[in-house]
């Protein structure tokens, strides 16, 4: 199934090379940063885990969470700002209400 998957994933990548596609290029721009977040998070999980201090082991699981909750409610917004045809913002800014625009350092 999973072969079938990316021989179909594959041949329209192929077919549409030439196209702009929004959700495509929505899971490659923002899975590099996210994917070396979970990363890190996970490798320190696992480092305090395996060589820390048994009473320290589960200190780095509610940061692991946080980490992928975010991941995910990140990625589900930016896929409904793609599905009702909005336009994206720039990862820098947060919009609270309807006039204000916050900058994130």
């Amino acid at each position: 199934m999973f072969a079938m998957t990316l021989c179909k994933c594959a041949s329209t990548l192929y077919k549409y090379r030439s196209s702009h596609l929004p959700v495509l290029s929505l899971f490659f721009r923002d899975g590099v940063f996210w994917f070396f977040a979970v990363f890190i998070v996970t490798l320190v999980t696992f480092l305090n885990w395996r060589f820390g201090r048994s009473s320290l082991s589960t200190l780095m699981n509610s940061p692991m969470i946080l980490v992928y909750t975010l991941v995910c409610s990140r990625t589900l917004l930016n896929l409904r700002e793609i599905a009702a045809g909005l336009p994206a913002r720039s990862n820098n800014t947060m919009e609270l209400g309807s006039r204000m625009v916050y900058a994130i350092p």
